[in-house]
């Protein structure tokens, strides 16, 4: 199976579709039920000038975004465009993401994703219109109650489907896929039909924990943390590096 510059082994496809019985769960929408959730496509992440985490794929797939929300609103569905956006209350309420940066990187990213900023704005390069819905998001998932309300306006317009884009892939936009999931799955009967990123075929376990130490924290061999926990030996991260990208088809 060939995707935007990957490709997925057929071995992989085969024992994928012999799990689901399909190469796809869900090869059939209902457009009427169906929303675009595009996810952080703002300067914070894709103008060198004044974004703090920046993401070059990310400009590459805005024309495939465009081409996307204007099927489906074409169809009757719904285009919603996430911004990922910093307050007050994130410092105390989400106080680890802040620890976890230097002061300078600290300060970068509040000044990027505070409102009223050119970084907080939405790419000017994106194709909204009137009937679309603009969405803040105060943590990578944008289905964490308490901090959107996406979940709420999605439910609100009888969307049961959600086709989830934007950037980063293993950050926001898998976070947001994954407790989309568990939020909707068991008692909505949601159904997620994510953009898979090229690279993703090509990632193997250690994959996650490079996510896990870019994003949400350090890793720790077992000796490390049990000589750290008997106060007898520092905890220190071991560095390792990280794939970035943005997900969207052409």
């Amino acid at each position: 199976m060939k995707l935007t510059g990957a490709t997925i082994p057929d071995a992989i496809v085969a024992r994928v579709s012999e799990r689901r019985g399909a190469i796809h769960c869900y090869d059939v929408l209902d457009p009427a039920r169906t929303a675009l959730v595009v996810i952080d496509l703002q300067h914070a992440f894709m103008n060198a000038a004044v974004g703090h985490a920046v993401c070059p794929a990310a400009l590459a797939i805005v024309p495939a975004v465009n081409r996307l929300a204007a099927a489906v609103r074409e169809t009757g569905g719904g285009v919603f465009w996430v911004q990922m956006t910093h307050d007050e209350r994130c410092l105390e309420e989400w106080s680890v993401a802040h620890q976890m940066s230097s002061p300078a990187m600290r300060d970068k990213r509040i000044a990027a994703l505070s409102e009223g900023t050119l970084g907080h704005q939405l790419w000017p390069g994106l194709e909204l219109r009137p009937e679309d819905e603009i969405v803040k998001k105060y943590r990578y998932s944008a289905f964490l109650p308490g901090t959107c309300e996406l979940p709420t306006r999605l439910r609100a317009r009888g969307f049961d489907t959600v086709l989830i884009t934007g950037t980063v892939t293993n950050v926001c936009c898998e976070s947001s896929a994954r407790r989309q999931y568990d939020e909707f799955s068991h008692d909505h009967g949601q159904r997620r039909q994510r953009r898979r990123d090229p690279g993703r075929a090509r990632r193997r376990p250690h994959r996650v924990l490079q996510r896990l130490r870019r994003c949400d924290g350090y890793r720790h061999d077992r000796r490390t943390v049990a000589s750290g926990a008997a106060g007898t030996r520092r905890l220190s991260a071991r560095p390792f590096g990280c794939w970035r990208g943005s997900c969207a088809r052409t």
